[in-house]
Formats: C-alpha cells, structure tokens, sequence
C-alpha cells in the first residue's frame, strides 16, 4: 500500500519543473516577448522556496512517525538525515564543477536538511512561534551577515568557501533565507496534509500577498538584497499560491491524470535535477545549435519536454528515480511508495 501523499508529491513536481524552465529561458531569451520573460522569472522565483516547503513538510510527515519519537528512535533519524543532507551537498558540488550556466541549489539544500532539524521536535506551539520569528528576523539576519558585498556566487571554490555561501552567503540561494519556509513546512505537516480548507486558506493567503507585494512595488518598496523582506514576501506570497492551490485541488479532486503526472516528477525530483544539468551543459556548449530565435525557442522546448518525458516514462516503468535509490542505499534509508 502508498505511503506517500499524491498532492505533495504533485507539489515537489511543480518545484522541479519550475527549476527546469527557468534554467531552459536562456536558450530562447531573444525569442520571448517581455511578458513570456516576466512569467519566466516569476516561475523561477518559486523554485527554491517551493523545494524548501516541501522538504519541511515532508521532513514534518517523517518524524510524526511512531518510530522516530523515542530519544533513540530520533538520534538514528537525525543521523540519517545528515548524512543524506552531506551526500546531496557533495551532489552539489559535483554538478557544480560541470561548469554550466545554471547556479546549483543543491548545497543549499543540503545545508537547509541540518538547519530543519532544529525545528523538527519542537511542540506545535512552539514551533508556530518559531515560524513567526524566522519569517520576521531572517531577512535582517542574512542582510547583516551577508551584505550585497560580500554575496559570492553559488557553487565555486571549496567545500568551506561553498558551505559559507550555501548557509548565508550566496547571490542565488542561502540556506538562511530559505529556513522560514522549511519550518513552515514542518507546521503545515502537523495541522494536516487532507485538509482542504486548510489549503483554501493558503492559496487566498497566498493571493492576498501577491496583492500586497505588487501595491508595495508600484509604490517603490522593491528588492533590494536577494533574501530582503519585499523579496521573502514575493516569495512567500509565491509558495502559498502554489502549495496552497495543488493541494486544493488533491483535496477536492482527488488523484487526476494530471496531478499524478505532477506527482511522479515529484518522486523523481533529486534525478531530474542531476540529469538536467549535463543536458542543458551540452546543449549550451554547442551554439550554434541554438543561434537563432528559432532555435532557441525550440532548443528550449526540447530540452524541456525531453527531460519531463523521460521522467514520467521512468517512474512508470521502473519506480522510485536512480539518484534517489543511490542516495537512499548511501544513507541507509528505505524508500517508500
């Protein structure tokens, strides 16, 4: 029997597809009138803090479980997900030395696995709390500890010069900015994943920020400072869209053809996030190929469709995605359909 929540999965879908067309744009940037370009950057704003929600409401589901509430039970889990959060560091960085155009998220994100875990235990209104507090003091914190100075690029020098820029000082991600999330995430999964209203509420939430960030632009309150309060409310106003509208629509419609489509790119995430990167990295060495608008566009639509059709084809056929079963043998975890 499943174990595993569709629309969540769905959600982690939305995530990397997100990913997948903002690192495609490029190709076909010449070719797509402004707004096209407008959009393009929306989706790729919601990528990252999208993939930090979902790894904290997953993280939430896990330990909820009977077996991770002993003091034992939870020291064997918190070892665990270390060593997972180490293996998609060193996933990073090896993706990282391809050398593409794309920033790598993934040492974040790993990063972000051992950060979550401060807030994995804590009691619900603990926690409540706590999300309040990380949504408030983080954008200050990450500005104070990483003025635009100081701000490196994702994905260079050594694993110290990498952890420093994963945790707060990177131009792309930060594992700092992407924290409000995750605990937010680990609370969502304690007030209930089947909840419909609940998600109701979160897309109008999510809704109602858009307004608000859109009436604070036209007004000349904008980013400043990746990690800034205008962009984590951007952000934020991003994720709940999103989240909150997937796991509406799980609720009420229950497993479509579409959202089970959704879902099985969720399941294979970490896999098409690694067999991307070489793809766009050869495709982009080769110009060419993609020296006309024309081609761009096409070049951009190709890649796109072939990385999404190779992963639905996959997770029908064969299951759970091979970086995720090489991951899941390294760190002793067992992987659940």
């Amino acid at each position: 029997m499943s174990t595993r929540v569709v629309g969540l999965d769905a959600v982690r879908g939305v995530a990397i597809v997100a990913m997948v067309i903002a690192h495609v744009v490029p190709f076909a940037r010449d070719a797509l009138p402004h707004t096209a370009l407008g959009v393009a950057g929306q989706i790729s704003d919601l990528a990252s803090p999208l993939f930090g929600l979902v790894m904290g409401v997953s993280a939430g589901l896990v330990w909820l479980r009977p077996e991770n509430q002993s003091p034992g039970g939870g020291l064997r889990r918190a070892v665990s997900d270390s060593a997972r959060a180490g293996v998609v560091f060193a996933l990073g960085m090896a993706l990282s030395a391809v050398g593409s155009w794309i920033a790598i998220v993934l040492q974040v994100l790993g990063v972000l696995m051992v950060l979550g875990l401060l807030f994995v235990r804590l009691a619900t209104p603990v926690l409540s709390s706590a999300v309040v507090v990380a949504f408030v003091t983080m954008p200050a914190l990450t500005g104070w500890v990483a003025p635009e100075a100081v701000r490196e690029p994702n994905g260079h020098g050594s694993v110290v010069e990498q952890l420093v820029q994963s945790l707060s000082h990177g131009q792309s991600y930060r594992a700092l900015s992407l924290l409000p999330f995750f605990a937010l995430g680990v609370l969502l999964a304690r007030l209930g994943l089947a909840r419909a209203a609940l998600a109701e509420r979160l897309a109008m939430a999510g809704l109602i920020g858009t307004g608000l960030w859109l009436l604070l632009e036209a007004v000349g309150v904008q980013t400043r400072l990746s990690g800034d309060w205008p962009d984590q409310l951007h952000d934020l106003a991003l994720v709940l869209t999103a989240y909150g509208l997937v796991m509406m629509y799980a609720g009420y419609r229950g497993s479509t053809p579409g959202l089970r489509a959704l879902a099985a790119l969720g399941v294979l995430a970490l896999s098409v996030y690694v067999g991307h990167v070489p793809l766009i990295k050869a495709a982009a060495d080769q110009p060419d190929l993609w020296s006309s608008d024309a081609t761009g566009l096409l070049m951009a639509a190709a890649i796109l469709a072939a990385v999404v059709g190779t992963a639905l084809a996959w997770e029908r056929l064969l299951g759970q995605g091979p970086i995720e079963r090489a991951v899941a043998l390294v760190t002793g975890r067992r992987l659940r359909r």
